[in-house]
């Protein structure tokens, strides 16, 4: 059992001018290696966008396991927030189901960004809760 101070938070700056294009991957962080922690395990994670979005111009997040290079799309961990089915609301936080939260030692967790139309992230957020060691 965990308590909430053991709790980790890392966000990601989603923006267009940084996140660009549909199909667009990157690095959020990485599990220690067995000699600091070894695995993580993401409890809660949740992108906001800071302008609401239309079924016509939708942009949606996946968090994928990436394996210890970083480079391999090995395990999607999760289900897509937002997207053209479930568009953003203005400032209003799109929680994740996490389908696989433990990263294993050394291993990375990354996202990917697709979107629909020319749709891009304006000040969003993604947000990563996880734990150390388990």
């Amino acid at each position: 059992m965990s308590e909430s101070l053991n709790v980790n938070i890392v966000t990601y700056q989603l923006e267009s001018a940084i996140v660009v294009g549909d199909s667009f991957q990157a690095l959020v962080l990485k599990a220690p290696v067995s000699a600091n922690g070894g695995a993580i395990r993401i409890v809660d994670a949740y992108v906001v966008n800071g302008a609401a979005t239309t079924a016509g111009t939708g942009w949606s997040v996946t968090l994928q396991n990436r394996g210890t290079t970083g480079v391999v799309s090995a395990v999607a961990m999760s289900a897509l927030a937002g997207g053209t089915g479930s568009p953003f609301a203005l400032n209003t936080p799109q929680q994740f189901t996490i389908t696989a939260p433990i990263l294993k030692a050394g291993e990375w967790l990354g996202f990917v960004k697709n979107q629909t139309n020319t749709s891009a992230p304006v000040n969003g957020q993604l947000v990563i809760h996880y734990l150390n060691g388990v």
